[in-house]
Order: structure tokens, then sequence, then C-alpha cells
């Protein structure tokens, strides 16, 4: 006969501190945006300036030119979070054709253009549930191919270079998911100049900066 109610009492009892437990307990973390991700991304360069300066015995005269065009590849990392903050390490590579030219003179004309870049960057973010707003920065590089034709179309000389600078920018991500999420992204790029050995030329200067990058992709976080 007692047996009963202890048993009853007991039930109440743990019924209550569990109660208590739930409503003392902490509001759940923000979104959880921990964890390795892989994605595809594209875009394009909006806008960007790239400046000639020829070598000795180099057609043409010092001038600027506008570079465009668009890209595809991938990007991964790793993110860590702590509270609604999250800061991670992230990686990029594309390809495509960023490019311009300008007018040598006498009806030829020299191009320069990006067919291949890849980022390396520290990112800093913050949580809003399932979407992540983040600013990241870091280190470039990219395989830059110059060529000049005269006006006939007919290749005057062509060299390559990787160009090495700086990127800085910021994103957001939404989760579509539990596991994929959606991106967009603004890129600042800055190469500086590099040097091109154009046949019977030296010193040819070659500045790709101010590149205005604009990308989106899809990534899976495992």
């Amino acid at each position: 006969m007692i047996r009963l109610p202890l048993t009853f009492a007991a039930l109440a009892l743990s019924t209550t501190v569990a109660f208590a437990a739930d409503v003392t307990a902490p509001a759940p973390a923000a979104g959880d945006w921990g964890g390795y991700f892989v994605g595809v991304q594209g875009g394009g360069a909006v806008s960007g300036e790239a400046e000639f300066t020829p070598g000795t015995a180099a057609p043409g005269t010092p001038g600027e030119f506008d570079a465009e065009g668009g890209f595809g590849g991938v990007f991964y990392g790793r993110n860590w979070q702590s509270g609604n903050w999250v800061y991670g390490l992230e990686g990029s590579l594309s390809f495509g054709k960023i490019d311009g030219g300008e007018d040598l003179g006498g009806g030829a004309d020299i191009d320069a253009k990006i067919d291949a870049f890849s980022t390396s960057r520290v990112k800093l973010g913050y949580s809003f549930d399932d979407i992540l707003l983040f600013v990241a920065g870091g280190f470039s590089l990219a395989h830059v191919e110059a060529e000049a034709s005269d006006v006939g179309g007919s290749p005057l000389f062509d060299d390559s270079a990787w160009a090495k600078g700086f990127t800085f920018g910021a994103g957001a991500d939404m989760k579509v998911s539990e596991n994929w999420t959606a991106r967009v992204e603004y890129l600042f790029v800055d190469y500086g100049d590099e040097d091109f050995s154009l046949a019977g030329t030296s010193g040819t200067k070659i500045d790709l900066n101010d590149l205005h990058l604009v990308r989106g992709g899809f990534s899976y976080r495992f």
C-alpha cells in the first residue's frame, strides 16, 4: 500500500525536475556552422584595371586598360564556431578568362589574360541561425598570359607568369538544407606588377590591380 504513493511521488518529483530543467536551460545556440565543407562556385569580374609598361625595344607607350571576364571552380575549407561567432580557413581554385587589352599603335595590340587563380583566406563571420555573414582576406595567386599581335592578328610575342597578390571581401552563406549551403560574395583582388619576357624585349610590366569580382556557389558541409 505504501509503495504506490511513493511511486507516484517519485514520478511527480522527476517530472517537476525535468520541467524545471527545460525552463531554465539556455536557448539553443545559433545555427551550427562548424565543420568541413566543399563546393562549386562561379562568377565574373565586374570591373578591373591593368597597367602596361613597355620594356626595352617593346612597342607602345605606358597605358591602362580594363579587365573583365568570367570564371568557375571549387572552394573548400573548415569552420569553427563559438556562440554566434564563426571563424575559419578557406581556399578556392578557379578557371576562366579575365582579360583586357591595349592598342600599341600601328594596328598592333597587347592582351593580358588570367586563365586560373587561387585564393587562401582567413574568415570571420556572425551567425543569424541559418544565415552567416562574413568577411575574409588573404593571399591570391594567378596565372597570367600576355601576348601581342600585329595589325593582321599574327602573334608578335607572348609570355606567361605567376602573379602574386592579396584579396579581401565579404559575403553571405544561407542554409538551404541541413548540409547544403548557398553563397554569394564580393572579392577585391590586387596582383601588383609582374615582369614579362616578351620576344626581343625586356622589362615589360603588367600590373593587374583593382579587380572587383562577384561570385556565387553551393557547398556541402560534412
